[in-house]
């Protein structure tokens, strides 16, 4: 009958069959890390618009891993240019197993001075691996080893100067927060797109519409970055500013971390 509702129709059923569950993994873990590398740039006071030359990770053994397209879509989602997986991060973190005195005390005594010493040399990354998965962390002291649970020590995680990190159990995510001149001009390009799309908004400009751009203060983003920084915002030309006659106000100011202000105009081309 072609006069059926739709809504009377069978819903389909499901083919467990079409679902990737390896793809699924994936994206599960590219969302993780995105947002823990997100969270390392607010601890850092790092804008996202500020690009980064590589981000470490590191992933517990037998952990999902990421396809070639997802992890383009975390580059992408973090802003740098190179996602590292790294076996090991001892070289961007210091870990520290503090014991928890209260509940080891009763329950061992005098070896609890040992293992305050012993603590010193367990490994960081496998005591994280195996609190992250929920297993007690192996002290081995004289008279045998010890045990310890979550509830009985806690691991401290610190980065080391130079990186921001963010961690959920034993993923982690070390952001390398070395900025070079081209690392600074890009992320002075992307502030720069984002002020000139605000500008356009506030002045009533229809999305396709194009417009003349002038800037001042821009100098070191250099030709090949402004003419970027054009295409991105439709600018038919891009000149050096302000416009003639004040046409168009007195524009925008362009945050930047350091030197003197920029500021940008746009006119209807």
């Amino acid at each position: 009958d072609s006069g059926a509702s739709v809504h009377l129709a069978d819903w389909p059923e499901a083919d467990a069959g079409a679902v990737d569950t390896t793809l699924e993994a994936s994206m599960a873990l590219a969302r993780r890390l995105t947002s823990l590398g997100r969270a390392a740039r607010g601890e850092a006071g790092l804008k996202v618009r500020q690009p980064l030359a590589r981000a470490l990770v590191h992933l517990p053994a037998g952990h999902a891993e990421l396809t070639g397209d997802l992890e383009a879509v975390v580059r992408d989602e973090l802003n740098v240019d190179v996602l590292e997986m790294a076996a090991e991060l001892g070289q961007v973190l210091d870990y520290e197993l503090v014991p928890n005195f209260r509940v080891l005390g009763p329950r061992l005594g005098p070896r609890v001075q040992a293992l305050r010493s012993a603590l010193g040399s367990v490994d960081g990354p496998v005591a994280a691996e195996a609190l992250g998965a929920g297993r007690p962390v192996v002290v081995p002291l004289e008279d045998g080893p010890v045990e310890l649970s979550g509830d009985e020590v806690e691991l401290r995680v610190r980065a080391q100067q130079g990186f921001s990190v963010s961690r959920d159990g034993a993923e982690v995510v070390a952001l390398d927060l070395a900025l070079d001149d081209g690392l600074i001009r890009r992320g002075l390009a992307r502030e720069v797109v984002r002020t000139v799309q605000d500008l356009r908004k506030a002045s009533g400009f229809e999305v396709s519409d194009r417009i003349r751009l002038y800037v001042a203060g821009l100098d070191d983003l250099g030709g090949a970055l402004l003419d970027d920084v054009a295409a991105d915002v439709l600018a038919v030309a891009v000149e050096g500013g302000p416009p003639p006659g004040g046409a168009a106000g007195d524009g925008a100011e362009v945050e930047r971390g350091e030197g003197p202000p920029a500021r940008v105009w746009v006119t209807k081309a």
